[in-house]
């Protein structure tokens, strides 16, 4: 009797059923690697801009509330980092005593982060509008506030996050 060399159908199925297995688990392991990645990346922005805030309030006794003032404080937002959806990075301060400041972002994992006056924070996965971004340093939205948008919804970011 001649034996033919080879592996048989039962013995390919296992090693490509092997091999599945592993590539989802090392996709699963890539997507949480890449979501702290974003996470990371946002909330290294937010306390860059934190910081130059302090510093622009230590220079002008308040806190910036035009574009014009927000672009001096050199900052870059790492875009690729934050999600698609349109205003995903937001500035809120209040207009008149310009003493309380919040900036917030949304990573490409879907939480929400802020740095303030008060100090940071992580609010989950909200929807990001002003209103509750504004309320983290007790700033009524559209009473007393001034907000600005990284991103637009035409897709365009603004000035001070580039």
């Amino acid at each position: 009797m001649r034996y033919q060399k080879g592996f048989t159908i039962v013995e390919l199925l296992i090693v490509i059923v092997v091999i599945a297995i592993l590539a989802a688990i090392t996709i699963v392991a890539y997507n949480g690697i890449q979501n702290r990645a974003n996470d990371t990346a946002v909330q290294t922005d937010l306390a860059n801009y934190s910081k130059k805030t302090e510093l622009f309030n230590v220079d002008n006794g308040r806190y910036p509330v035009a574009v014009s003032e927000l672009s001096t404080l050199g900052v870059r937002a790492s875009q690729s980092a934050y999600n698609t959806s349109y205003y995903n990075l937001y500035y809120c301060t209040q207009t008149s005593a310009s003493d309380k400041y919040v900036f917030a972002g949304r990573s490409k994992s879907g939480t929400v982060y802020y740095t303030s006056s008060k100090g940071i924070g992580n609010l989950g996965n909200i929807s990001m509008s002003a209103t509750p971004i504004c309320n983290v340093v007790g700033i009524t939205y559209g009473t007393d506030s001034t907000v600005q948008t990284g991103l637009s919804n035409t897709g365009v970011w603004a000035a001070w996050a580039l």
